[in-house]
C-alpha cells in the first residue's frame, strides 16, 4: 500500500485528481463517481502522515482536452503549474 511505502522509505505522496473536461464536471452522474474517488483518496491519505490528498479538481475546456480526462500539451502545462501551486499551498499550511 502507498502509505506503508511512504512510511518505510520516508517519501511524501500527493494524491491529485486527474484533469477533467468542464462539461463532464457539470454532470451529476460524474460527480457521484468523483465523490467515491475522493473518498478513496482520503482513505489512502489517512494511512500515513506522508500521504496527502489534494481535493481540488481542475477543469478544462474542450479545446485543451484530448478526451474527457487527458490534456493536450498546452493544457498539460497549465495543469502541471496548478498541481505545483496546490502542493505549495498544502506545504505552507
Amino acid at each position: 500500500e502507498i502509505g506503508a511505502l511512504a512510511d518505510r522509505y520516508s517519501f511524501e505522496v500527493y494524491l491529485v485528481n486527474a484533469p477533467v473536461y468542464e462539461g463532464l464536471y457539470e454532470n451529476s452522474a460524474y460527480l457521484g463517481y468523483l465523490a467515491g474517488v475522493q473518498q478513496k483518496m482520503a482513505e489512502f491519505a489517512s494511512d500515513s502522515p506522508l500521504v496527502y490528498h489534494i481535493e481540488a479538481v481542475r477543469t478544462f475546456p474542450a479545446e485543451l482536452m484530448q478526451n474527457p480526462d487527458h490534456l493536450i500539451l498546452q493544457g498539460a502545462v497549465e495543469y502541471t503549474h496548478w498541481v505545483i501551486e496546490q502542493i505549495t499551498l498544502l506545504r505552507n499550511q
